[in-house]
Order: C-alpha cells, then structure tokens, then sequence
C-alpha cells in the first residue's frame, strides 16, 4: 500500500489568495535575501524559545527561505536554480 504524496507549498506556483512564491527578479522596495535576513529568521526563532540556528542549521533555514520566496528550484541545492519555477 504506498501513501498518497502530497507536495509542499513551497513547490507550487503562485495560486489565488497566496502572495509568495514571488516571481524571480528585483524584489519590491529593493528588499534582499541575505545572511543577515536568514540570521534575524533565526533571532525570531530563539526569542521564541526555540535553539538559535547555528552551521548546517542555518545553511537548512536560508534554504527553506529561499524555497518559501521564490519557489522551489528544481535539482539538489548547489546544483543551480532552474528559471520559471514558482513564477
């Protein structure tokens, strides 16, 4: 018996009522995606009472960031993003 598999938010286009994925280019009022944005994600976290992301944990939350923005990118991470996915 194989479970259904169901694909994360992160992967699919833009759909009516979601804002984000955004579609790749400049960002709206020249926002960046950063270390320091990624480091200020995991400041939100610790204040929160969750462990503050160190290494390889940051490294993992700039990634699901970056899937969240613009889409998921199709290959392995380090593999280069693939245009039009998620726009």
């Amino acid at each position: 018996m194989s479970a259904k598999k169901t694909e994360c938010l992160c992967v699919v286009k833009r759909v009516p009522g979601r804002v984000y994925p955004l579609e790749r280019g400049p960002l709206p009022g020249g926002a960046q995606f950063t270390p320091e944005l990624v480091r200020e994600v995991g400041d939100v976290l610790a204040a929160h009472g969750f462990p503050r992301p160190e290494d390889l944990d940051r490294n993992a939350l700039m990634w699901v960031l970056f899937r969240f923005v613009w889409g998921a990118p199709v290959g392995r991470p380090g593999g280069g993003v693939r245009e039009g996915v998620g726009g």
